[in-house]
């Protein structure tokens, strides 16, 4: 990892790649279910999130701070549509399982 990735505007970069797939984490089977401790959600959401910030080519943030906090919320909130996307599809299958019975 280059030293220049630990600079603010690296890290905050980081972050708000670590904010949406956690969003994602929190509602997506199977990383959804109680049986996955929230440590290791967070964890494995984290490392998800270095490999993306690392291929995707970084870059780093730099905007004021209402418009950063703005924008982490942004992206929770899509992590969160992409998770509810992921249990609705899921919820499908279930139901034409059950039906298929």
């Amino acid at each position: 990892m280059p030293s220049q990735w630990l600079d603010p505007g690296y890290l905050a970069g980081l972050f708000l790649i670590w904010v949406r797939v956690g969003g994602l984490f929190m509602l997506a089977p199977p990383f959804s279910s109680r049986l996955i401790p929230a440590a290791v959600k967070a964890f494995l959401s984290l490392v998800i999130a270095l490999i993306i910030f690392t291929t995707m080519g970084a870059k780093p943030v730099s905007m004021p701070l209402a418009l950063y906090a703005l924008t982490v919320l942004q992206q929770v909130t899509v992590g969160f549509a992409l998770g509810l996307l992921g249990l609705i599809f899921r919820s499908e299958e279930h139901t034409s399982e059950l039906q298929s019975h």
